[in-house]
């Protein structure tokens, strides 16, 4: 990962596909509705914060 460049989307699409199925989105989501939601998500539930974290681990992606 590069402090200059942005990610790409096939970077971003595994941990978006994990992220829908941890909340119970059935498709794939728009990243921009994710960052609203998920930092909404994070400073309500600090449990799903955790949760993610350990998937993320759990698949390899961290």
């Amino acid at each position: 990962i590069s402090p200059t460049e942005p990610l790409l989307y096939s970077t971003l699409l595994p941990w978006i596909k994990t992220l829908g199925q941890i909340i119970g989105f059935a498709q794939v989501s728009c990243p921009y509705l994710l960052q609203y939601v998920g930092r909404k998500a994070f400073n309500e539930n600090s449990k799903l914060y955790r949760a993610i974290i350990y998937k993320l681990q759990d698949a390899g992606l961290t």
